[in-house]
């Protein structure tokens, strides 16, 4: 039996406190840290023992270091010679365990302490923070972009929805790490400038949000990739998994990769950057390749394979898609979507991008008596205002018709009828 266990860490930047408390617990229990990672942790079986843990930053420190610098080093030996064993390290942070509960802390001075985690953050975390936030601000709105240009049938698309609602929990949780570190900068210099101690630089209200973040964005994604397994049409939803998984997969790879090959931390750094932007970049673009949609045949209803049919839901709104391609020149060529939207946000939204997100058609208000709808429009384009279809409004859903002629009395009737939109 293998004496390595692999355990969920949840990793907060700055939860010193919370850290040394918890690999206490677990070496009580037999588990000894070996390696940090910002969701894994491994530790090491052995017999139950009491340690004392401490972590502090060291500004040398770092991921992408592939061995530890010859500063690095030398602070391994001070906190020797004060009793401290240097275990492990994720980024500036180090951690050191002692046989000794009461061994001498590292840091004495509350000022120095500030202005060293102060000096560490800035160097990495605050600026990973920040193009993060930039990277996935960026990324956010190529994909906004390209979601805009079928808002509906996106919407209509669980994970569509989803792997767009994952940039902006990513988003928020980097804006809200940005505006907590500058928030206990504040608050730490106050309290040292009256004589108090440097206050932790996560509370435990700030890990609590940060917590609660990485588990919307778990949570999120594994529903994504259940909606994709799910979904009939996978080559869009599949290439939408590609860009936000593969990326931070392959961004893992490189950084080890490097550190292996000798690189420096700088150059590390720089390159895994460049593959992480490259790859998110090149996922994203796949995605815009291709707009094909998987036809399903209902054969129950459909007495012709000319007529298609074809339906998406997500929790936004429910979209059925009808085509009719009779080549029949007596019969007239319609294609009409039900749009059931189950917010009023969404209603609006939806409505606006049918009639309003061409700037050539020319709407026309007009009520229709055989709809008996809500409102109704007829649509035109182009400058001989050729008639394109009608616009059907509802309580409770948009029926958007496509046609090459307007409907007769008689025909609007049968499609009233037929489209059950009693």
């Amino acid at each position: 039996m293998s004496d390595v266990v692999i355990r969920l860490g949840y990793f907060v930047e700055g939860d010193i406190l919370g850290i040394e408390r918890k690999l206490e617990k677990m070496a009580a229990k037999g588990l000894f840290i070996e390696t940090i990672g910002p969701i894994f942790w491994t530790y090491k079986k052995a017999k139950p023992k009491q340690l004392k843990y401490t972590v502090t930053y060291f500004k040398e420190g770092s991921i992408y270091n592939c061995k530890a610098t010859d500063n690095q080093k030398i602070y391994f030996e001070f906190g020797e010679s004060i009793g401290w064993q240097f275990v492990c390290e994720f980024n500036q942070l180090q951690v050191f365990c002692s046989d000794d509960i009461n061994c001498m802390s590292f840091e004495t001075d509350e000022y120095e302490k500030f202005m060293n985690i102060k000096k560490c953050t800035k160097k990495s975390y605050l600026k990973d923070e920040v193009i993060k936030v930039v990277l996935w601000i960026i990324l956010f709105a190529m994909q906004l972009s390209s979601f805009q240009n079928n808002l509906i049938d996106n919407l209509a698309s669980l994970p569509y929805v989803l792997g767009i609602s994952c940039f902006v929990i990513a988003i928020s949780l980097s804006l809200f790490k940005i505006i907590d570190y500058f928030w206990w900068c504040k608050k730490a210099s106050k309290e040292i400038s009256i004589g108090n101690e440097c206050p932790p630089m996560i509370s435990d209200f700030s890990k609590s949000i940060n917590i609660g973040f990485r588990n919307i964005l778990l949570i999120v994604c594994f529903y994504c990739i259940i909606a994709i397994i799910g979904e009939s049409n996978n080559l869009n939803v599949g290439l939408l998994s590609f860009s936000i998984i593969a990326p931070l997969l392959i961004f893992v790879v490189a950084i080890k990769f490097f550190k292996y090959k000798g690189y420096s931390a700088k150059t590390n750094k720089i390159l895994s950057f460049v593959i992480l932007i490259g790859f998110t970049i090149v996922g994203t673009q796949m995605i815009n390749i291709s707009n094909t949609t998987n036809i399903i045949y209902d054969i129950e209803t459909m007495q012709s394979a000319d007529y298609t049919y074809e339906k998406d839901e997500s929790f936004l709104l429910t979209y059925y898609q009808y085509s009719n391609n009779v080549s029949d020149i007596d019969i007239p060529i319609i294609d009409y979507q039900i749009i059931k939207p189950k917010f009023n946000l969404i209603y609006d939204i939806c409505v606006n991008d049918l009639l309003y997100k061409n700037d050539w058609y020319d709407i026309k208000q007009k009520e229709i008596k055989g709809f008996n709808a809500n409102k109704s429009y007829e649509i035109y384009v182009g400058s001989s205002a050729r008639f394109i279809g009608y616009v059907i409004l509802y309580d409770d859903k948009i029926v958007n018709i496509e046609t090459e002629q307007k409907l007769s009395e008689e025909q609007i009737l049968i499609v009233y009828d037929k489209l059950n939109l009693n």
